[in-house]
């Protein structure tokens, strides 16, 4: 009886969804309302933040790390409810479908304003089914392992191998991620937006911008930190300031966006032990000279390595059915 009892526990945290892509287009349009304007950068880090650790739908809100990702949550949960949508889809591939929805949104957002400019190509993934929520879900207690912002190169490509299993290419694909969205102080102790003006318009600048010899002139400030709350973990304990790259009307970029195509060292404060001019180019300087030259090709490997961090904790996802 104790076998039959904890079989069924396991069965009702499990469920079994057939989701159609009628099922998943009638979630997208009903999640418009609030995956739009600023939140579409912030789903896509919703997504990251959930496939820590295996894609479940859930987060640790009070973790300084995911800091800014409360109100989205409880927006979708909101969605999720008043739908029931809990006989349909998990959160976890809600939110999974939703962020590759966001990443093309936001596409379509920079074609729309692309002038005189490259258009960037469609994000070709393929949705599927099959995450499980955790028993809490959308919240939970765990603290999950993130990336730290003052990563090196070594660092940070060793936590994406341990984290994911991604190998540099996959890791340089996925960190363009951050030409969406900005940085804001009280969520993180950083502050600004990665592309200026463009926040919500996914292409390869985060790339080009970064590149040396185009004419953007980088370099380390710091911000300070005495205005954060005192119970925050954003800053060492004898740290006022944290540092980052800033390039006026061009963007910003933290220690661990600028280690993609620099070496350096990061002292205890956070600061990269040479200038943006001065330091050697790390192993990956030709991937990031890759995608800075092609939308084309850094779209078709980031939306690889996307499809590879939103299946993180499952080897049998399936696609939906027609």
């Amino acid at each position: 009886m104790m076998l039959l009892k904890s079989f069924f526990l396991l069965f009702t945290i499990q469920a079994v969804y057939s989701l159609s892509e009628s099922d998943a287009t009638k979630v997208i349009n009903k999640s418009k309302s609030v995956v739009r304007g600023t939140n579409l950068a912030t789903m896509v880090r919703l997504t990251f933040h959930d496939c820590v650790g295996g894609c479940d739908g859930c987060v640790n809100i009070d973790n300084d790390s995911n800091n800014g990702l409360a109100d989205l949550i409880d927006d979708l949960e909101v969605v999720y409810q008043e739908n029931d949508f809990e006989d349909v889809i998990s959160r976890a591939d809600m939110w999974a479908i939703l962020g590759m929805y966001a990443v093309q949104k936001t596409i379509d957002n920079n074609n729309e304003n692309c002038s005189d400019c490259e258009e960037v190509p469609d994000l070709e993934v393929v949705y599927t089914t099959g995450r499980n929520d955790c028993s809490t879900s959308p919240h939970t207690s765990d603290v999950g392992n993130f990336p730290s912002a003052t990563m090196n190169y070594d660092e940070i490509m060793d936590y994406f191998a341990n984290e994911f299993d991604l190998n540099p290419l996959e890791v340089t694909a996925l960190m363009g991620a951050h030409t969406l969205g900005q940085a804001k102080i009280f969520n993180s102790g950083y502050n600004g937006p990665w592309v200026s003006g463009e926040t919500s318009m996914f292409n390869n600048k985060y790339y080009s911008n970064m590149m040396r010899d185009n004419g953007v002139t980088w370099r380390l400030t710091q911000r300070d930190c005495t205005a954060l709350p005192v119970d925050t973990d954003l800053c060492a304990d004898d740290q006022t300031t944290a540092w980052q790259y800033i390039s006026g009307g061009v963007g910003f970029n933290l220690p661990a966006d600028v280690a993609l195509y620099q070496n350096f060292t990061v002292d205890s404060d956070g600061q990269p032990s040479c200038t943006f001019d001065e330091c050697d180019l790390s192993e990956t300087s030709s991937y990031v000279e890759d995608f800075a030259n092609s939308n084309e090709y850094f779209v078709e490997e980031f939306g690889k390595v996307y499809t590879k961090v939103l299946s993180k904790g499952y080897d049998n996802l399936q696609t939906l059915s027609s």
